[in-house]
């Protein structure tokens, strides 16, 4: 396995970690494939990610996790997923009250606002149409 390349060959190599990267191949497999190290191949796909040269895992594979969904939404956007208690210590007693109060049986809190979101953002976007 080769772990460094230069000039002609690395634009080359480029070239193809770009192609094979957006068709959703990750790093060891783009390796296994061109015979390269799959650590220089994931130092090369993160520069080119963030120099956007191709777009971010979330758009190109569908089959990751959600987990893995959410980590890279959070690096694209700068933003922190917090955590449900910061939700409800962001909100008055009346409110708390009203959500436990409002929340169906049988689901969760997490489920209740889940809901909302889709809610609003249904008329947001004028039920998802635009």
């Amino acid at each position: 396995m080769k772990s460094r390349v230069s000039g002609i060959e690395s634009a080359a190599l480029n070239l193809r970690i770009k192609e094979l990267a957006s068709q959703g191949m990750g790093s060891k497999e783009i390796g296994d494939k061109l015979g390269y190290h799959a650590r220089m191949i994931a130092a090369r796909v993160t520069r080119m990610r963030r120099e956007q040269e191709i777009p971010p895992t979330l758009e190109c594979r569908s089959d990751r996790d959600t987990r893995t969904k959410l980590r890279n939404l959070c690096q694209k956007f700068d933003r922190n997923l917090g955590r449900m208690t910061q939700v409800m210590e962001g909100l008055s007693d009346e409110q708390v009250l009203w959500l436990y109060r409002e929340t169906p049986e049988g689901s969760t809190i997490a489920d209740f606002v889940v809901a909302l979101i889709r809610d609003a953002y249904d008329e947001d976007t004028l039920n998802g149409q635009g």
